[in-house]
């Protein structure tokens, strides 16, 4: 992870270094210092503006939970926004203080 923000509020650097995510068909598994952080079935859509996608989450603190969020793609960097569980889909790529909102910039790692 490049960056990201939950509330307005920077994540931590050892966070977001251990952060790593990887896909399996429409399945994202997100991992922390290589231990699970999350799981979510995902369903995107590249035709709305901004592109949408919506995460249900199948492990992790908020299984069973449905997260609507946008996203953009340039080159191998990812930005997100995705709501709170159960949240109104965000409109753009911003978090402040108490609005439920994480923001994250991924990098596609060279192998």
């Amino acid at each position: 992870m490049v960056s990201g923000s939950a509330d307005g509020e920077a994540m931590p650097d050892d966070m977001r270094k251990t952060m790593r995510r990887s896909f399996n068909g429409d399945v994202l598994t997100v991992t922390r210092g290589g231990q699970v952080f999350f799981k979510a079935k995902i369903t995107i859509d590249p035709s709305k503006k901004p592109a949408t996608i919506d995460y249900e989450m199948t492990e992790g603190f908020t299984k069973g939970k449905k997260q609507l969020g946008i996203y953009e793609i340039d080159g191998d960097t990812f930005k997100s926004s995705f709501a709170s569980p159960d949240g109104a889909r965000p409109a753009d790529f911003t978090s402040k203080p108490a609005d439920g909102r994480t923001v994250t910039v991924w990098k596609r790692e060279k192998k």
